[in-house]
């Protein structure tokens, strides 16, 4: 498994185990967001399962499932709003730490973080999300990325 760092605040992964989660929460993640919907595939680990194991490593936990490539604004607003309550580092994960990604870049794109940062650090991660990022709504007022 593969973890990506996308900022010092925000990092994604596919499917972790109870020693990663304690890992990360010796980096300084604090919560723990997962968006993949259960039964997507035999013996994934459960959204309860997951939640057992965050409590466990002290991590607060999210879930926010969404199918890939379906990012209902609605979902996308939940994201926004773990991000935008969170003083410490957040992990997404999903099956392979891209969906996580997208939700984030969504995220972040709706709040005014320019379409052109969140496509340099997602893609210096290794995730290309050039076309989802075309359908992000400009706004007026692009904020500076942190």
């Amino acid at each position: 498994m593969q973890l990506r760092t996308i900022t010092e605040q925000f990092s994604v992964s596919g499917p972790i185990d109870e020693n990663t989660l304690k890992a990360l929460r010796k980096r300084g993640v604090g919560v723990l967001v997962n968006v993949r919907p259960d039964n997507e595939e035999p013996l994934q680990v459960s959204d309860s399962e997951l939640a057992a194991m965050a409590e466990k490593a002290g991590l607060e936990y999210v879930y926010i499932p969404v199918k890939s490539g379906e990012y209902p604004a609605e979902k996308v607003a939940m994201f926004a709003k773990v991000l935008a309550g969170c003083n410490n580092a957040i992990h997404s994960v999903c099956r392979t730490g891209t969906r996580a990604a997208h939700m984030w870049a969504l995220a972040e794109c709706k709040a005014g973080v320019s379409k052109t940062w969140l496509q340099s650090r997602l893609m210096e991660a290794g995730i290309d999300v050039a076309p989802l990022l075309a359908n992000c709504a400009a706004l007026t007022h692009k904020k500076a990325a942190a």
